[in-house]
């Protein structure tokens, strides 16, 4: 502050911390605290997550420090690393749905094709470019085609507190065959129509080792879904369960395996059973 006082102009500090409240508790880090003294400006918020409390650490802050969620795209959230536009944007868009203030990019691809070559370093993701043109403002994203994720864990060797890793997030879950549902939260940034734009959502789930004999019953915030698509062929060369899941990081050159038999069900959501933030998905 004197620095800044005698600059005539402000300088801003910012920290680094874990993406939850009770993260920030485990590894000894009491945001409340700084912001009750106004010792920090920013807080960014996690590093390789993509489901980030923004709510909760909002309520701990108040509203005079600014919060950004932190997405590293080389240490990535397993089963999603170098994802597609349309991920990216819908990781975003629920961090400024949620609350953020604004949205930070680690371990991206930030040279274009041409400077890369005079660089002779590596070509990054096209997406990465195209999300720096879209991902800072809900407004580039609005109207647009998003895929929202649940939470996988695991894949993150440098930590061993809460920070970096993705410990508890709810995904992969055994499924039991008592009855007894799974149940998700899946964060949604869009509505199911806004500015007079149809919208639809489509729930996709990944379920390894099921066999045909296996029926399955989905609902969306209680409403039952009907399966317009069963695919016990699917593949995805970052999904390695039931084995254990790689670490995050390295060149990232997924190779699809030819044995792999994955089994995808699509179901169409009825627009009256989708709303903007939490939604709540059963699986049985």
């Amino acid at each position: 502050l004197e620095v800044a006082q005698r600059r005539g102009r402000p300088l801003l500090l910012a920290a680094k911390v874990p993406q939850t409240l009770a993260g920030c508790r485990t590894d000894g880090l009491d945001v409340a605290a700084w912001a009750e003294q106004r010792l920090v400006d920013v807080v960014t918020l996690g590093s390789r997550s993509m489901d980030v409390d923004v709510e909760g650490l909002r309520a701990a802050v108040g509203d005079g420090v600014r919060l950004q969620p932190c997405f590293d795209d080389h240490h990535a959230t397993d089963g999603y690393r170098y994802g597609s536009i349309e991920f990216l944007r819908g990781v975003f868009a629920n961090h400024f749905q949620r609350g953020a203030s604004s949205v930070v990019t680690f371990n991206w691809s930030i040279g274009t094709p041409e400077v890369c070559r005079v660089l002779g370093s590596d070509v990054g993701p096209p997406a990465h470019q195209r999300a720096y043109r879209e991902v800072g403002d809900p407004k580039t994203m609005a109207g647009r085609d998003k895929f929202f994720a649940v939470e996988r864990r695991g894949g993150y060797p440098w930590a061993d507190g809460f920070f970096n890793r993705n410990d508890t997030a709810p995904l992969p879950l055994p499924l039991a065959d008592d009855g007894q549902a799974a149940k998700f939260t899946l964060h949604v940034s869009d509505a199911p129509s806004a500015n007079g734009m149809k919208a639809s959502l489509t729930l996709r789930c990944i379920l390894f080792q099921a066999v045909e004999a296996d029926r399955f019953e989905v609902r969306f915030n209680g409403a039952p879904l009907s399966v317009a698509t069963r695919d016990a062929e699917w593949k995805d060369a970052q999904i390695f369960s039931p084995r254990r899941q790689p670490n995050s990081g390295g060149k990232g050159d997924y190779q699809v395996n030819p044995q792999q038999r994955l089994l995808r069900l699509d179901c169409a959501v009825p627009r009256a059973a989708w709303r903007t933030g939490r939604n709540e998905v059963e699986i049985r």
